[in-house]
C-alpha cells in the first residue's frame, strides 16, 4: 500500500461572492498564495469516476499536484436549504445552489500534493470522503457576503494499492 501525504481543498463561489479558495492546505496560507487555487483549478463539470490532474510549476512554496472534480452545487450535497420560487413547497428538495444573478454554482474540490510527475489514482469514494471533509466549511462560507480568509485544512493521509 502506497501513502501519501495528502491536503484537501475547495474552490467556489456564494451567493454574493465570487470564485475563491474557501479552504486551502495550511502550508498554502501561510505562503499567502491560495489565490493560486482557484487559478489553477478549473474546468467544466466532472463527470463520475473522472477527476482533473494538474500540476502547477515555480509557486512560491514548490511544485504542486492538484487532483479535483468540480460538481455542480446543490442543496442536496451541500447541506443548505434554499427557498422553492417556482412550486408550492417551502423549500426544495434537491435544487441547484446560484448565486445572485441566477448563475449555477459549481464546487471545485480535490486534494494538493507537494511535487509533480506523480502517479495517483483517486477513487469516488476518496472523492465522497475529501467532500465531507469540506462541506461544513462550504455552508459556512455560504452565508458571508464579503470575502474572509482562506480556512487551512490539515494534511492526511492518502492511501492507494500500487498499481504496475
Amino acid at each position: 500500500m502506497i501513502q501519501i501525504e495528502a491536503w484537501a481543498f475547495l474552490v467556489s463561489r456564494n451567493q454574493y461572492v465570487d470564485y475563491r479558495t474557501i479552504v486551502a492546505p495550511e502550508f498554502i496560507c501561510e505562503a499567502k498564495i491560495a489565490s493560486v487555487l482557484a487559478k489553477a483549478a478549473e474546468g467544466d463539470l466532472t463527470e463520475e469516476n473522472f477527476a482533473w490532474y494538474r500540476e502547477v510549476h515555480g509557486s512560491k512554496i514548490g511544485d504542486l499536484t492538484l487532483v479535483f472534480r468540480v460538481i455542480q452545487a446543490t442543496s442536496k450535497n451541500t447541506g443548505i436549504q434554499i427557498e422553492a420560487i417556482s412550486d408550492n413547497t417551502d423549500f426544495a428538495e434537491d435544487r441547484l445552489l446560484k448565486d445572485s444573478f441566477g448563475r449555477e454554482i459549481q464546487l471545485i474540490e480535490g486534494i494538493a500534493l507537494k511535487g509533480v510527475g506523480l502517479e495517483i489514482l483517486i477513487t469516488q469514494s476518496d472523492f465522497e470522503e475529501i467532500h465531507h471533509q469540506l462541506i461544513e466549511k462550504y455552508q459556512e462560507f455560504w452565508e458571508y457576503t464579503t470575502s474572509q480568509p482562506v480556512i487551512p485544512s490539515n494534511s492526511f493521509i492518502l492511501k492507494m494499492k500500487g498499481w504496475n
